[in-house]
């Protein structure tokens, strides 16, 4: 995980730092969170939900862009610059860059997709091949999907527990539980930051080809 620096950023929904203004009002701290997931597990979709309050239900495939939003926390703002990264699969897991400043990851899967499911627990796994003590959030999305849903809540939760991390559901179609995503993995991060974790907090690794065609 990467050290933030608390330098000052204008406040940005959004748009890059450089277009929210000439000036900050007022300090703003920065916190780096990367989205990870299967291709079409709706990341893109729920960052723009955050940062530009709009869905687009059209799927096109994602390269690597970067958002911006400012949150409030703890009585602060908080400028978070938010990687939607291209949709991981089994040949194109995590690419090592993903870790450059990072503070913390969303591991999104879809629930009405069993397999994005054993997706995101490579991408953990491969998480910490890198990083020692990465903070993570599991995400299942498209709660509007619920007839057609693959992954129970029980099983999902089930898997965040062994992790010893937070796990949400939400709609970005219906922009459903989606500000409470980014709260989440903030409030995480700081509380990370205000007691660091030793390697030996976190639960084993297994190996990444386990559990990669489990069935749900």
């Amino acid at each position: 995980m990467g050290n933030s620096s608390d330098k000052e950023k204008p406040p940005a929904n959004g748009a890059s730092p450089d277009e929210a203004g000439a000036g900050p009002a007022h300090d703003v701290k920065q916190r780096k969170i990367v989205i990870l997931g299967y291709a079409k597990v709706g990341k893109t979709a729920l960052t723009q939900q955050l940062t530009e309050d709009r869905f687009t239900p059209e799927y096109y495939p994602t390269v690597d862009q970067t958002h911006y939003k400012t949150l409030r926390i703890r009585g602060e703002d908080y400028l978070l610059t938010i990687l939607d990264t291209a949709g991981q699969d089994d040949t194109s897991l995590f690419q090592p860059r993903y870790t450059i400043a990072t503070d913390g990851y969303v591991i999104v899967y879809s629930i009405d997709d069993a397999y994005s499911f054993d997706i995101a627990r490579v991408l953990y796994e491969r998480i910490h091949e890198y990083v020692v003590d990465g903070v993570v959030v599991l995400l299942g999305n498209k709660t509007d999907l619920e007839k057609e849903r693959q992954v129970s809540y029980q099983q999902a939760q089930a898997l965040a527990e062994e992790w010893k991390c937070p796990f949400l559901e939400c709609s970005a179609k219906r922009k459903e539980n989606i500000q409470r995503v980014f709260t989440t993995i903030m409030e995480e991060i700081l509380k990370r930051e205000d007691t660091p974790a030793t390697a030996g907090d976190r639960p084993p690794i297994k190996p990444f080809w386990m559990g990669m065609f489990q069935s749900s």
